[in-house]
């Protein structure tokens, strides 16, 4: 017995009609191929993954624009101070230090915090054994 390769076109409308024909009886439903069903098979793992990759993304930008808006937010507070500094002889360098240092030390601060939570939530998940009932719990 010779076979051929049939598309997706081929398929569909010659399906139905060779089940009538083999077998009057039988209905003629869920007819697809292959890639249809492996597409309808993997569809809701390629949804996780697209959402695992934009969620953190999207998490990043905010975190990006809260920064943002504490640095606009602590120089419109020093405006006159950045303005006195400068006008006493400070290089721009040095004031964009002081602006830095003073929007960045909170963010350097809340990183090292939860990378250790982050550390020690991890630590206990380790330690537990398996068979344990409690998922994502911190003795």
């Amino acid at each position: 017995m010779r076979g051929r390769l049939l598309r997706d076109s081929d398929l569909s409308p010659a399906a139905p009609r060779v089940v009538v024909i083999n077998e009057e009886m039988a209905p003629a439903y869920g007819i697809a191929t292959v890639e249809q069903r492996y597409g309808r098979t993997v569809a809701l793992r390629r949804l996780q993954t697209l959402l695992l990759a934009t969620l953190p993304a999207v998490a990043l930008i905010l975190a990006l624009i809260g920064a943002y808006g504490v640095i606009r937010q602590s120089v419109a507070a020093r405006t006159q101070e950045i303005g006195i500094r400068m006008a006493l002889g400070a290089s721009t360098s040095t004031v964009l230090w002081m602006v830095l240092t003073g929007g960045l030390g909170p963010a350097i601060a809340g990183l090292v915090l939860g990378l250790g939570a982050a550390a020690r939530r991890d630590d206990h998940r380790m330690s537990r054994p398996p068979h344990d009932a409690r998922p994502g719990s911190i003795p």
